[in-house]
């Protein structure tokens, strides 16, 4: 498709090559060493998406449009993978902690995001 013809024939459909970013949406990563209990783990999330009650500093509710995570569950040998998309969310077991350090590694995707904030009310979960 890098020929001034095919684009052309595209845009002729209502296809063009503009790439229209939303600049509001914005990542945050973290990764915090430990393990979290599972309830506070279950918790953190419905807070974020669906109670919508973690706001920035501004005031504005941090709108999560996708995460993703290794976590360390308290109890659990296996590594815990997060998915979030808007409003649905899941958790899959994986492999073994075996010797390797327990981390939680989080990667945050939505609007109004402050990674300090964030940060702070995950790590006041994990021991």
């Amino acid at each position: 498709m890098g020929k001034k013809s095919d684009w052309t024939a595209l845009e002729k459909r209502g296809i063009s090559d503009h790439h229209n970013i939303d600049q509001s949406v914005t990542t945050v990563t973290f990764s915090v060493q430990g393990s979290i209990n599972s309830e506070d783990l279950d918790n953190f999330i419905q807070n974020l998406i669906w109670e919508k009650n973690v706001k920035n500093a501004t005031g504005d509710v941090m709108q999560i449009l996708r995460l993703k995570g290794e976590v360390s569950v308290t109890n659990e040998p296996k590594r815990v993978i997060l998915q979030v998309v808007q409003e649905l969310y899941d958790r899959i077991l994986t492999t073994e902690w075996s010797t390797d350090t327990r981390t939680c590694t989080i990667v945050f995707i939505g609007k109004h995001l402050t990674k300090s904030i964030l940060l702070e009310s995950f790590s006041k979960l994990v021991r």
